[in-house]
């Protein structure tokens, strides 16, 4: 069932030149330095990353911060050099489609196995398909689209 596989939800802002800034809760399971985020053109096996740099050097890691709950984790990463095409269909999704999608790794390194891999969509359409997939609240013991404050 979809319960037990989902680990969190991502949020992508663009920017300009190219810039994504992703915030997003996820499951402290194994809980590392921070993961790493790559996007491709689907979850299949036979997907194409798409490029994308994240912000490396002392000040501008990933930060994560373990929440109270010791449950989850949130997670800011800024990316640069974002392909042109996947930012423009970012810019022109649709409620029905979806803009191709995001792995977390296992760790902090772009080459490690994934963790979890979703689809981009409408942050609206998403949260639709989360509460259709995810209606008993007990199985999920968070609620990416409240309380996104640290």
């Amino acid at each position: 069932p979809a319960d037990q596989t989902y680990v969190g939800s991502l949020l992508l802002y663009k920017g300009t030149d190219s810039i994504l800034y992703v915030y997003g809760r996820i499951k402290a399971d194994d809980f590392v330095s921070y993961r790493a985020i790559t996007f491709w053109t689907s979850c299949d096996d036979n997907a194409t990353e798409i490029a994308s740099s994240i912000f490396s050097g002392e000040d501008e890691e990933p930060r994560v911060h373990l929440d109270p709950d010791q449950e989850t984790v949130r997670q800011c990463s800024l990316l640069h050099d974002v392909d042109r095409e996947f930012c423009d269909d970012l810019d022109t999704i649709d409620n029905k489609e979806n803009a191709g999608a995001v792995v977390i790794h296992q760790n902090e390194m772009s080459n490690s196995t994934r963790y979890a891999c979703g689809y981009l969509k409408l942050p609206a359409t998403a949260k639709i398909q989360f509460y259709r997939d995810h209606n008993d609240e007990s199985s999920i013991h968070f609620d990416p689209f409240i309380d996104f404050m640290l």
